[in-house]
């Protein structure tokens, strides 16, 4: 939580009174957006689980555990893709 509220911390004063350009902070947005959006893709679409300590866990939803960290993946590939695609919406 800390390292988040120093990132937007950051993007925010971007131009106003900080040493940043507001340019920089669209690129720390920008890159953050794809960090995230990679990654959730690569979680999406692997075949094989990242994380085997949530095996036991997904039975509450009825769910596998490949299909729940498949929609965890999809949670973190979309917004993030609107993050980076949100000036051109």
């Amino acid at each position: 939580m800390g390292t988040a509220l120093l990132f937007w911390w950051t993007v925010v004063r971007c131009g106003a009174r900080g040493r940043l350009e507001y340019g920089s902070g669209i690129l720390y947005v920008f890159g953050a957006g794809m960090q995230c959006g990679v990654l959730g893709a690569l979680i999406t679409l692997s075949d094989s689980l990242w994380y085997a300590a949530y095996a036991l866990t997904t039975t509450a939803w009825s769910m596998t555990p490949i299909d729940d960290q498949r929609l965890e993946g999809v949670l973190m590939w979309i917004p993030a893709g609107l993050l980076c695609t949100w000036p051109r919406v």
